[in-house]
């Protein structure tokens, strides 16, 4: 029986709002699941503590939302602004790009932030090109120059959003080497979420 990760996100938001920390609700976590994971064996214990470890990892607690959510906000507004602009012309065919950025950062998915990483590094190819290979020396009355300076500069803004935010918010699980013995008198290895 695997877990269900749907269950668990809803289960692991309700306890964080509620001021537990990570590493209690991984342990209350693996309690649930404890009766399976004894019949099953080792691998299947190893898999389910990973997979219970990974749902407590990608959801952001809430004072590394209070800390570092304000970048998230701050990249959410213009994403917001571009896609209605681009509503307000009724052209719904370009939509796309900042729908899928905006419902990255709303919803605060950390899991799929290479994503804006990868669109750096093609906002720097398309600058590096528009510049290289230009018919005209303007671009939308700009220089190419200053064109692929700001392709430059956004595309590093967000290749290092798209790597350094999803560590600030939702750093990785570590099991360290400190033993505790639970109230049953087992002992576990301790984990630690960043």
């Amino acid at each position: 029986m695997a877990i269900n990760k749907r269950e668990t996100k809803r289960e692991v938001k309700k306890l964080l709002k509620s001021g537990m920390s990570k590493e209690d609700i991984y342990y209350e976590l693996i309690d649930k699941y404890k009766n399976p994971i004894e019949t099953r064996g080792i691998a299947y214990t190893k898999r389910i503590h990973r997979d219970i470890a990974n749902v407590i990892r990608y959801i952001p607690s809430n004072e590394r939302l209070k800390k570092y959510g304000v970048f998230n906000t701050l990249l959410l507004i213009p994403m917001l602004l571009w896609a209605s602009w681009y509503l307000l012309q009724g052209d719904f065919s370009r939509l796309f790009w900042p729908g899928i950025f905006s419902f990255i950062l709303g919803f605060k998915h950390t899991k799929y932030y290479f994503v804006f990483a990868a669109t750096g590094i093609l906002l720097i190819c398309q600058g590096l090109a528009m510049s290289l290979y230009a018919y005209q020396d303007y671009f939308l009355g700009l220089s190419m120059t200053l064109v692929l300076v700001l392709c430059i500069l956004l595309g590093t803004a967000l290749i290092v959003f798209g790597i350094y935010m999803p560590r600030l918010l939702t750093p990785k699980y570590t099991f360290t080497d400190e033993i505790i013995t639970t109230s049953d008198g087992k002992k576990k290895k301790k984990i630690s979420f960043g």
